[in-house]
């Protein structure tokens, strides 16, 4: 067994090492090694939200905002979102980077079968009943491209408004109300920059 005795690794063309590795024997990446996480933001919803029909409405307090500090860097973008709507109705959620849509499906979408024909939500789940809730989830390794402050959000609707009228579609707690034995929920958003 051939064994590398060292305490650091640096091209011959670099002024400074690429790993160091401790007596302990604990790599560290001084120059944030590819993959590294260098910063995290979390927010959480613990109150709830409702909307109405196919209107693609912001969900509340799980934007957040980050800076990447390198324009070669990933943004990973995670979450869930708990939704409940009346008896068989499609729940559905879009998430964006600032104003783009980011991580959405390339499947066909028709009006037949969707209120907002290009809308091609990311995820949908169709409930049976008015107290059944939904975690519709997301992960999305996004590439901004620059060092700008971005904000990433996330958007909640019904998307069968051809089946029913006025549907009111809520964010972390049945439709039925919340009734003795009944729980509320919450929802999470996370982005971390990820290092190139």
């Amino acid at each position: 067994m051939s064994r590398l005795v060292t305490n650091a690794i640096r091209s011959t063309a670099a002024s400074s090492d690429a790993m160091t590795i401790d007596s302990a024997g604990k790599p560290a990446f001084p120059n944030g090694g590819v993959g590294k996480i260098l910063q995290v933001k979390n927010a959480i919803k613990t109150d709830t939200q409702s909307v109405t029909n196919d209107t693609f409405t912001d969900v509340a307090g799980l934007s957040l905002s980050i800076t990447p500090s390198s324009s070669s860097n990933k943004i990973l973008f995670r979450g869930y979102v708990a939704l409940c709507g009346e008896s068989n109705t499609s729940l559905a959620i879009r998430i964006f980077r600032d104003s783009t849509e980011i991580g959405k499906s390339t499947a066909d979408s028709t009006a037949a079968n969707n209120s907002t024909a290009t809308a091609k939500p990311l995820n949908v789940s169709t409930s049976t009943t008015k107290n059944q809730m939904h975690q519709l989830q997301f992960e999305v390794l996004d590439s901004p491209a620059d060092t700008n402050a971005h904000t990433y959000k996330v958007q909640f609707a019904e998307t069968h408004l051809h089946n029913y009228q006025g549907v009111i579609i809520y964010v972390n707690r049945p439709h039925t109300g919340m009734g003795s034995d009944q729980h509320g929920v919450i929802s999470s958003t996370t982005v971390m920059e990820v290092a190139a």
